[in-house]
């Protein structure tokens, strides 16, 4: 008998494995296209250019500085993961951050005006954050 293989998302979803293997390269696709959307391609957190990590469970794209905060903050906080290619995503996890993204995050948690005044040009010091 062989044993069916599951992907369990960051959201706690349960999908065939080959099916997210089989995706992948869309799915990838789909991520980019969604990284370059508006308002995606700015850190929802710092507002830097370049995002290469999300939050998936709060539906955010990130930059590199800010995605390595929220891998250390604990995933029963946030659920990081990169974009670049290496991880596989699932159905779930990518409605997610197209149902949320960093526009509408930003409106719900607080965007640019709750930055610290002297992130002016992105570079305020982790103690002010």
């Amino acid at each position: 008998i062989m044993s069916t293989l599951y992907y369990t998302s960051k959201l706690g979803n349960k999908y065939p494995m080959n099916e997210i293997e089989q995706n992948h390269e869309k799915s990838l696709k789909e991520i980019h296209e969604l990284r370059n959307s508006k308002g995606n391609s700015t850190c929802a957190d710092c507002g830097r250019k370049g995002t290469i990590w999300s939050s998936v469970n709060i539906g955010i794209f990130l930059c590199l500085r800010c995605g390595s905060f929220h891998r250390a903050i604990g995933t029963h906080i946030s659920k990081p993961k990169g974009c670049t290619g290496t991880y596989l995503w699932g159905p779930d996890e990518i409605a997610r951050m197209k149902e949320i993204g960093n526009i509408r995050s930003n409106a719900i948690y607080g965007g640019i005006e709750d930055m610290p005044s002297s992130n002016i040009n992105n570079n305020a010091s982790d103690s002010e954050w």
